[in-house]
């Protein structure tokens, strides 16, 4: 339990660093604080506060403030259920719409911050002119002082942040309820819906549920017991001093097992003469409760539907004719549902749904299944292939449109659905027709496409995703088996014909094999182990260089750049090596810039510590000239991509480019280097158009020790 409690708690603030992290990038953003003090650009901070609205996913309101409680700029974002699909939508609110919120607590309590203190309201709910919204929205706000270039104090930025997402997945555990409460025992989030902030019963609270030591856990810091756990959540000061509680999911249920037990040892020693044909029926009773906890094991709770562990039963036992194929349904869109509406109404959304299956009209169905919370299952008699393709279309066209009645209010939904069909022209019969659904839905899903049949082409597919799983395992054995090595390959300067500056390069080494970036870096993501080899690559990079004079590169992604344990990591690394002044950090373009802020505050310390900043592989991916423009201020290098340089010898059109890319670079003082160097013509074309640095294997190719000195 104290280990699970470490977990959520760590749960608890990962939720919360993008925001931290995005406020005080707002209040160190150059352009926000130029329009403090040359007067306010109204539009310029309406489009900047909705591009943080983009990348936040649960920041519900963005306000500029000023010190009266008069509301400047307010940008609120909300989902909205429209007849054609599920939208969420950013609006700016009119002058005449915006209020003053010079009595509203938090508001008094962020105006006496300290600049740089970041403010943490109270978690409540969510309120418009005094009165809870509806449906319910627990919120919590952070606040900070605003301040000129002259740092005089001009007002207060708040985030209002949306906290039912963090609320569902605290609980989202298999053996531990997780609740909060704050100091006076009242719950603010509860797994039972009818309590805390959100439930019909606000008042339920601590003393209730567990009242013999309610008291002390309200006392103490954290309090422990056999079957209960409690702690204070630390660095979240809010007034509130929120706790977090841990309670067994199934302690109840082993109590009343218990209890039953018991009561029927006694009755059947006080009754075992008098009551003999009810002692019988007693002992009967495990059978009774194994029969009733298997059919539970092999059915899904919420529909009643036979799931996933009975439908593989049935496709090993061969339940069904051999003509059955297996069409599996996705509504991919039910987590969007249930983040935005909660679990009532996804619940709904799938009961509804199974009711839509169970009403088809086909005899061709053999059976429906609930293969998981999103994916339903249906075994299907193929006799032709035109009535089959009938039926997929008829599925695809007439399941998007879900709707339903709750507590009097009507919900219309527009579904995503794929879906994902075995082969109908190679029958196996059997367990394979699951594995084929499978991987065509994989296909639908990755391809946009509203289904997919398997047939022979998938065979490609599935040996792609053998490898890829033989891959995941090297990853994890480099990891943990120093398998993670680097390479270094050199930049040469074509001004002072030396060798100055080498990019570390990684590889991962299983056997003679030398497996590369773009190899394993795109599965490392799946398997969730690219912030693994990042922090492995910092520490190999730094340990080899820390006593070498040459400057060293190393390539951080967006995703790395956007971590907030791995920015401290670097910087702590950076401080231990003392590697300030020789270090370059490239930047690759493999993802686009969701939070605009958060990577200017990055660049913005890099370069406070003195170190330089590449943007790699420029002239692919999301690159172009307005985002080099806009960053100018933080760009040394800038490498142009192999695939501008490979045919320059013979294209005058990559001429061209890369020559007025290069005069944009001069003009903002960036240095350009040229990649992919890889015979004398091509180096020679770049050196008489005056481009200062190359890099390829004409160069030199990546090894694994550099050279003591820099030959010319």
């Amino acid at each position: 339990m104290y280990n699970k409690a470490l977990e959520r708690e760590k749960f608890f603030h990962i939720f919360f660093k993008p925001y931290f992290s995005s406020i005080n990038a707002v209040t160190r953003n150059k352009n926000f604080k130029n329009s403090l003090t040359n007067g306010i650009d109204y539009k310029y901070i309406q489009n900047y506060f909705i591009s943080l609205h983009a990348s936040l996913p649960n920041l519900r309101q963005i306000r500029y403030l000023d010190f009266d409680g008069n509301e400047i700029i307010r940008v609120n974002s909300s989902f909205l259920n429209s007849n054609d699909s599920l939208k969420k939508t950013i609006e700016v609110v009119p002058q005449n719409k915006l209020q003053n919120k010079k009595e509203i607590q938090y508001f008094k309590k962020f105006k006496e911050l300290n600049i740089g203190e970041v403010g943490i309201s109270k978690i409540e709910l969510n309120k418009e002119f005094g009165k809870i919204t509806l449906p319910k929205q627990p919120v919590v706000r952070l606040g900070m002082i605003l301040t000129d270039n002259d740092k005089n104090k001009k007002g207060i930025i708040i985030y209002n942040i949306s906290l039912r997402e963090l609320f569902k997945n605290l609980d989202d555990t298999v053996l531990y309820h997780t609740h909060l409460i704050d100091k006076n025992g009242s719950f603010l989030s509860h797994h039972n819906p009818n309590y805390g902030l959100i439930g019909k019963d606000m008042s339920y609270n601590l003393y209730d549920e567990f009242p013999e030591y309610a008291y002390t856990v309200l006392s103490e810091d954290s309090y422990y017991l056999k079957n209960f756990y409690s702690f204070r959540i630390r660095d979240f000061n809010n007034g509130q001093n929120i706790k977090m509680v841990l309670e067994p999911k199934f302690l109840e249920e082993v109590e009343q097992t218990q209890k039953t037990q018991n009561n029927f040892v006694w009755l059947s020693i006080l009754f075992s003469v008098v009551l003999l044909p009810v002692i019988i029926y007693f002992s009967k009773l495990p059978d009774f409760l194994r029969d009733k906890a298997n059919k539970e094991q092999q059915h899904d709770k919420l529909t009643g539907l036979p799931n996933r562990v009975t439908l593989v039963n049935d496709l090993i036992n061969k339940k069904f004719p051999s003509s059955t194929i297996v069409i599996l349904i996705s509504i991919n869109n039910l987590l969007k549902i249930q983040s935005t509406y909660g679990f009532k109404i996804s619940d709904e959304v799938v009961k509804t749904f199974h009711k839509m299956l169970n009403s088809l009209d086909e005899e061709n169905i053999l059976k429906i299944y609930s293969n998981n919370y999103s994916t339903f299952t249906i075994n299907f008699e193929y006799t032709d292939y035109g009535s089959f393709k009938n039926f997929i279309d008829f599925l695809v066209n007439n399941l998007e449109s879900c709707s339903f009645t709750l507590n009097d209010e009507e919900f219309d939904f527009l579904l995503d659905i794929t879906l994902g069909i075995s082969n109908p022209h190679k029958l196996n019969y059997g367990i394979e027709e699951l594995s084929e659904a499978e991987n065509a839905l994989e296909i639908a899903l990755s391809k946009n496409k509203p289904y997919d049949i398997f047939d022979a082409k998938h065979n490609e597919n599935i040996k792609t995703n053998k490898e890829n799983i033989q891959l995941a395992r090297k990853i994890k054995n480099a990891i943990e088996q120093n398998g993670l090595i680097l390479h270094y390959q050199p930049i040469f300067n074509n001004q002072s014909k030396k060798i100055e500056k080498y990019e570390c390069l990684a590889r991962i080494k299983d056997g003679d094999e030398l497996i590369y970036p773009n190899i394993f870096l795109p599965i490392s993501k799946q398997i969730n182990k690219y912030n693994n080899l990042s922090f492995l690559i910092i520490d190999r990079a730094f340990e080899y260089f820390k006593d070498k004079s040459v400057e060293f590169s190393i390539n951080l992604s967006i995703l790395d750049i956007t971590n907030i344990d791995l920015q401290k990591y670097l910087f702590e690394k950076i401080e231990e090596f003392d590697v300030k002044d020789r270090l370059v950090i490239e930047i690759v373009e493999q993802e686009g810039i969701a939070n605009y802020a958060e990577f200017i505050s990055f660049l913005e310390k890099i370069r406070e510590y003195g170190c330089k900043v590449a943007i790699d592989d420029f002239g692919s991916g999301y690159s172009n000239f307005d985002y080099i423009v806009k960053m100018s201020d933080y760009i040394d290098y800038l490498k142009i991509d192999g695939s501008l340089i490979k045919g320059i010898s013979t294209n005058p059109k990559t001429q061209l480019l890369v020559g007025t890319l290069k005069f944009l670079c001069d003009n903002l003082r960036i240095k350009v280097i040229a990649e992919f160097i890889e015979d004398k013509e091509t180096f020679e074309i770049i050196v008489n158009m005056g481009v200062v640095y190359c890099q390829g294997y004409y160069i030199g190719e990546p090894q694994d020790k550099i050279k003591e000195e820099n030959n010319e």
